[in-house]
């Protein structure tokens, strides 16, 4: 059942990934980049009470007191990863952004171990050094690609790979330290979020209808929903597999699925080349998740 909801989560996260890249390209300043994730993160905390609503089994609730923390950083995890997410599509290749943001993978898992004591062999610790290892093949692949030196955005994609690592790892607390209803908690994660993103695109400067005025067009109303729809899909499977597999099975095998078909989809709509480099890098990278998996 767990390696059904990694299914789930897979089909999510691409076409969460894909329409984020698409939206990306109209994406041109901090308020617009609030903006875009406000609505994405609104919209899944709108599906998750629907489903809330429908599902008679679940009761919605006020969080207890003792809950709060917990829901606060599960949805600081997720508008982090939401908005760094939005600028590395802008800034890497994308191959090479899936890739990095693999190194989550490894922080997730060295997480497992220290606070719930999750098994951690030399074949999986050799498996993380390997997708070390495939980041470094790849970074001239991602120059190449985006002629732009991987070093001067080495921190956004640091800050892309943690961001991974703490909003997965949030759903293994949660499993963890409540264990109710993944659906409540996605609801509370995304309305909590969209209540951090909201003062930050008031605050934020410039004007969005003067600087970005495509992004209040309907085209990308409906794209910011489908994005919306992908992410709940993703997170709500991720929270529901967590609960059969550990963090060390959910992470690296959804992540190897999600390495091969964004290749391909790459390729076919994005038009990015797959060089020798690339190729290696992402061997190398698969190699070390199936490492993690299985050993």
């Amino acid at each position: 059942m767990g390696y059904l909801y990694l299914f789930l989560a897979l089909v999510g996260g691409l076409v969460k990934g894909f329409s984020g890249k698409k939206i990306s390209g109209d994406v041109h300043t901090l308020k617009d980049c609030f903006f875009v994730n406000f609505l994405r993160v609104l919209f899944c905390a709108a599906i998750s009470f629907l489903v809330l609503i429908l599902k008679s089994s679940e009761s919605f609730a006020l969080p207890q007191l003792v809950h709060l923390p917990f829901y606060l950083f599960s949805a600081i995890c997720m508008a982090t990863f939401c908005v760094v997410f939005m600028f590395g599509y802008k800034t890497a290749a994308y191959m090479y952004l899936s890739v990095f943001g693999m190194l989550g993978s490894v922080i997730t898992g060295f997480l497992g171990v220290l606070i719930y004591n999750e098994p951690l062999s030399a074949g999986k610790l050799f498996g993380m050094i390997m997708l070390i290892a495939a980041v470094v093949i790849m970074a001239k692949y991602n120059k190449a690609i985006t002629l732009r030196k991987t070093v001067k955005i080495l921190p956004l994609l640091i800050l892309a790979a943690v961001s991974v690592a703490l909003s997965d790892f949030s759903q293994k607390i949660y499993v963890y330290e409540i264990g109710s209803s993944a659906t409540v908690y996605n609801f509370y994660t995304y309305a909590f979020s969209a209540l951090l993103l909201l003062p930050a695109f008031l605050l934020a400067k410039g004007s969005l209808i003067k600087d970005s005025a495509p992004l209040l067009s309907r085209h990308h109303l409906l794209l910011c929903l489908l994005i919306a729809a992908a992410l709940f899909l993703n997170s709500f499977s991720k929270t529901l597999a967590a609960r059969y597999l550990s963090s060390a099975e959910i992470y690296p095998v959804l992540q190897g699925a999600n390495l091969i078909a964004s290749a391909a989809l790459a390729h076919i709509f994005l038009k990015e080349k797959i060089t020798k480099r690339c190729l290696l890098g992402m061997a190398v990278a698969f190699f070390g998740l199936m490492m993690m998996n299985f050993f």
